[in-house]
């Protein structure tokens, strides 16, 4: 993690300082996850700031789109990542989850993905104005 600020305006450097203190509580919460199938909710929201591609300009397609997780939710995907690849970041979240379903991922397991892949929210950041939410339902943030 670098120092850039997470979705909650949070430094990655500050939040990896404070992992000794909350460290603990921070994996009994991924194990719990895990153990229930449930994604958190307050992972599941991003926010996007658009960066210029073209200096000085007013055009939406000269612009670059970053999405910002907090820094909770990037360690969770991280793993989740190294697992499954980015096999998807433009599937349809159903065909996923039949997928899975057909290569013997069932059960709590199966309900942690669809938790997981369910409900993800979007914001986007332009100078200081942050637009109000948004459901995105194809791949993932």
């Amino acid at each position: 993690m670098n120092n850039k600020k997470d979705a909650n305006l949070v430094c990655a450097k500050m939040f990896l300082n404070c992992l000794d203190i909350i460290g603990n509580n921070y994996v009994h919460l991924i194990n719990q996850s895990s153990q229930d199938g449930v994604y958190p909710e307050i992972w599941k929201e991003s926010l996007v700031i658009p960066i210029e591609k073209v200096k000085n300009t007013n055009k939406c397609t000269e612009f670059r789109p970053v999405n910002t997780i907090i820094n909770e939710a990037k360690i969770m995907e991280k793993i989740v990542y190294n697992q499954l690849e980015k096999v998807f970041e433009t599937i349809d979240r159903d065909i996923l989850l039949s997928k899975l379903n057909a290569y013997g991922i069932r059960s709590t397991e199966q309900q942690w993905f669809k938790s997981y892949l369910k409900n993800r929210k979007q914001r986007t950041k332009v100078n200081d104005v942050v637009s109000d939410s948004t459901e995105i339902n194809l791949g993932v943030p």
